[in-house]
């Protein structure tokens, strides 16, 4: 069949068009692409300044950071409002300022968690080292905001199946 030909048979060209273009999205997932600069949904998401300046594309290396920390910063703004003291230290910690301070903390308390078999320091160093080393790292950025919010997902349900077990035997008994 020459070229001609297999662009007139409806059955080869029908197979042509649903070969092109994406596979489709996965029963159960909503395929999320990014959406184009002038969306609302893609303002809220990415600062000003990238739209703003025509040398930076809307997929370039410095949007996708930008992306990567507002998203780091709103996990880390999760934990707001259930302390004062907590609210203050985080506040301190996401200051620009204290990178001086935040970086070496980060590097102790990461060896203070390595060393946790020692009776002082304790394995819960160790994630609270690498969250703050990923404020100033952007390699870090992506996998330690994904592990948050995984965490975050595992413990409400888990939370969740505990309440809904603690009500089940309340009922019973």
């Amino acid at each position: 069949m020459t070229g001609v030909e297999a662009r007139r048979s409806p059955v080869i060209a029908s197979a042509a068009k649903q070969s092109t273009g994406p596979p489709p999205p996965r029963p159960g997932r909503a395929r999320d692409p990014l959406p184009a600069p002038d969306t609302p949904s893609c303002i809220v998401t990415c600062t000003r300044r990238a739209h703003g300046r025509p040398d930076m594309a809307h997929d370039s290396i410095e949007h996708r950071r930008r992306k990567m920390k507002a998203r780091l910063h709103r996990q880390i703004s999760v934990l707001r409002g259930r302390n004062a003291r907590l609210d203050r230290f985080l506040d301190w910690i996401e200051d620009d300022r204290t990178r001086i301070y935040r970086v070496p903390l980060a590097v102790l308390l990461i060896l203070g968690g390595v060393l946790s078999f020692l009776p002082v320091l304790g394995l819960w160093m160790l994630p609270l080292g690498i969250l703050l080393l990923a404020i100033d790292l952007p390699l870090l950025r992506g996998p330690v905001t994904l592990a948050t919010i995984r965490i975050r997902r595992r413990m409400g349900r888990w939370l969740h199946r505990r309440s809904r077990l603690n009500n089940t035997e309340a009922d019973r008994g």
